[in-house]
C-alpha cells in the first residue's frame, strides 16, 4: 500500500478525535481544541457602503490541539459555516463560479484564514456595535451524507467593535 495513503487515512483517524467543541456561545474565545480569531480589516464602517461593499473582516482558526484535525467548509458558501450574535450584523454573499466542500487539515502550525464580508444594518447609524462570530464546519455532504473524518461542532470568535458612521 502507497505510503501517503496510509499517512492520510492515519491522519484522518486522529482528526476524528483531535479536535473538540466548544458549544457555550457565553464564552468569548473557543476553549476546546479550535480557536477563532476575529479582525475587523477597519475599526469604522461607513453605512453608505451598504450591502454591495460589505464590511471585511478576516478570520483565523488555530488547532490548539498537538494532534491533527480535519475541518470540512464550503469553498463559497460562508453563511452556511458562520452566524453573528448579533441582530445588526448578518453573513454578506459575493457571486461564485464553483462551491465546492472540501477539507483542511489543521495542524499547530496549519491555520485555516480568510475574509468574511459582514453586512451591517442601516439603523445601526452612529453607534458602536459588538459582536462575535459561531463558526461551525460542515457534517454532511452536498447529498446529506454525513462526513467521515472531520469535526463538527460550534466555535464562538473573540468579540469585536465596530462604529458605524453615516
Amino acid at each position: 500500500m502507497n505510503y501517503q495513503v496510509v499517512m492520510l487515512a492515519a491522519l484522518l483517524m486522529l482528526a476524528a478525535v483531535g479536535c473538540t467543541p466548544n458549544r457555550s456561545p457565553e464564552v468569548t474565545t473557543a476553549v476546546g481544541e479550535l480557536k477563532v480569531e476575529l479582525t475587523p480589516v477597519e475599526l469604522t464602517y461607513s453605512i453608505r457602503q451598504g450591502k454591495f461593499n460589505p464590511f471585511p473582516a478576516r478570520f483565523r482558526i488555530t488547532n490548539l490541539s498537538s494532534t491533527p484535525c480535519s475541518i470540512a467548509v464550503w469553498s463559497c458558501s460562508y453563511f452556511e459555516h458562520w452566524r453573528t450574535d448579533s441582530k445588526e450584523v448578518s453573513i454578506g454573499d459575493w457571486s461564485c463560479d464553483s462551491n465546492i466542500l472540501g477539507s483542511r487539515l489543521l495542524t499547530a502550525t496549519n491555520d485555516y484564514n480568510g475574509d468574511l464580508p459582514l453586512v451591517v444594518k442601516p439603523t445601526t447609524k452612529g453607534r458602536q456595535i459588538t459582536l462575535r462570530l459561531a463558526f461551525s464546519p460542515a457534517t454532511k455532504s452536498m447529498f446529506g451524507k454525513p462526513l467521515e473524518g472531520v469535526i463538527g461542532g460550534t466555535y464562538w470568535s473573540n468579540e469585536i467593535k465596530i462604529t458605524v458612521t453615516e
